[in-house]
């Protein structure tokens, strides 16, 4: 049995600036260790590690829901005492809350604050399926959803693929195409557009049975606001299209892509052929042109890139951020990579590589990490990624990123240092996950499918929120 060297914590704690209630010191006083929150319905149950010295008299416990509480004065008291826990209860499902606990002494004085945040959600998984025309459904399923929030609405779009069997050539090839979907309750529920952004394409190739059944497919869509960008280009979708014949995927024939529209509901561009590795067959400049980046050319980590897959994007005042599975053959051999187009400029530059399968990939329990996706919240950087063996997707671990700018994670001894897990069915497909700070009802929302035949693939809400 594989063991994954986990940091058992259920939230981020980060340590603020705190005070006491503005008339004595806070210096010298030390704060609580080990303070996380598990997750329950309408309620949160807090515990934390007293401190050992002489003069310690016992915790205060504040709570906020816009910001972590700074004074011993913010918010509202929902502890004091001398133990090392507490229930909050009577809370509302999907709201995050923010916690600080203060150490007091003998003499009134109050430590720096610990904080940590959570969102209280019932417990246990539940399936996603979609309102609306069209519904979403396919007849293999759905996977790989990628969220975006409009903070002028407060909607939550996602981006996602429907698996069908292909109308030419059913029993050898699946349509894979990207539907676009909505949430107005924090991904409580889900409303399908009706929608296909990126529709499949079977074609007959000029060669005998069965390799003459080809497959456009398009798949592992990733979707970002860009508030830098022009107003008719507000918005960006990037994916991986690529052949499949007579069911095998021909990565040689295939791209990254990349659309841009001002609302996700309105007008989207033509296609963009965006980056290619060092497989693709040049003959296909005939469809749509030339690849704009040759990027296993961009910088000596990326030379021996065969193909980029399964994108992810993130946008910040420095550009536009692009995470990939830069793949050498086999999960072993490749890396997690990032590359941004800065804001204002023309050319993609490379940042660095979150992950290197062949070393980060055993030391993790695993082959290596695939399924790349990026998010921020509250001013810091994670990476989500799944662990893969024998190319079974085995769960979703989330890094936190150090320096987004060189593509660094937090590490311990060398080994990348996960914040928050999930695993979905034991002994089943899982993985390829998505997350938003904003949706607070559905939590981390990820993908299953069991082993065994038929195979459809599902996606899931977790209810917990990193």
């Amino acid at each position: 049995m594989r063991t994954l060297l986990l940091v058992p914590v259920l939230l981020l704690i980060a340590a603020c600036a705190g005070e006491d209630d503005g008339s004595s010191s806070s210096k010298g006083i030390p704060g609580v260790s080990g303070f996380t929150a598990s997750q329950g319905d309408t309620l949160l149950t807090l515990s934390w590690t007293n401190p050992t010295f002489a003069d310690f008299a016992g915790v205060e416990v504040r709570r906020d829901t816009v910001a972590a509480p700074v004074l011993v004065t913010d918010g509202v008291s929902i502890y004091v005492g001398v133990g090392f826990g507490a229930t909050d209860s009577g809370l509302t499902n999907g709201v995050r809350y923010f916690y600080t606990a203060f150490v007091q002494d003998s003499a009134g004085k109050y430590s720096a604050g610990v904080s940590i945040s959570a969102v209280p959600n019932p417990s246990g998984s539940v399936q996603i399926t979609f309102a609306g025309v069209g519904g979403g459904g396919g007849s293999h399923g759905i996977f790989d959803p990628s969220l975006a929030a409009d903070p002028a609405t407060g909607r939550i779009w996602m981006s996602y693929s429907e698996v069908l069997d292909s109308v030419m050539w059913p029993g050898q090839n699946a349509l894979i195409q990207t539907r676009l979907a909505y949430s107005d309750d924090s991904g409580l529920s889900w409303t399908d557009t009706g929608t296909v952004l990126n529709p499949a394409q079977d074609i007959t190739l000029p060669v005998a049975a069965p390799n003459n059944a080809g497959t456009w497919v398009n798949e592992v869509s990733t979707l970002v606001r860009d508030p830098n960008a022009p107003a008719a280009e507000r918005w960006k979708l990037m994916w991986h299209h690529y052949l499949t014949i007579n069911g095998v995927r021909a990565f040689d024939h295939g791209w990254i892509a990349m659309r841009s529209a001002p609302d996700p509901a309105g007008v989207w561009s033509p296609e963009r052929k965006l980056f290619v590795g060092s497989l693709y067959n040049t003959a296909d400049n005939a469809i749509i042109g030339p690849p704009e980046v040759q990027l296993d050319q961009l910088h000596a980590d990326l030379n021996s890139a065969l193909v980029f897959s399964e994108p992810g994007l993130l946008v910040n005042a420095s550009g536009l951020h692009v995470s990939m599975l830069a793949a050498d053959g086999t999960t072993a051999a490749g890396r997690v990579v990032l590359v941004r187009l800065p804001t204002g400029g023309a050319t993609w530059q490379y940042r660095g590589s979150f992950m290197v399968n062949a070393t980060d990939g055993p030391a993790l329990g695993c082959d290596g990490l695939s399924a790349p996706a990026l998010y921020e919240q509250e001013g810091a950087y994670s990476l989500i990624a799944t662990p893969q063996t024998n190319s079974f997707y085995e769960g979703t671990l989330l890094f936190r990123i150090t320096d987004l700018s060189t593509a660094s994670i937090a590490r311990l001894g060398g080994v990348p240092q996960t914040f928050f897990t999930h695993f979905g069915t034991s002994g089943s497909f899982n993985g390829a996950s998505a997350y938003v700070p904003e949706a607070t009802a559905s939590g981390l929302i990820y993908c299953e499918a069991q082993a065994t035949a038929p195979i459809v693939f599902e996606m899931y809400a977790s209810r917990r929120n990193p």
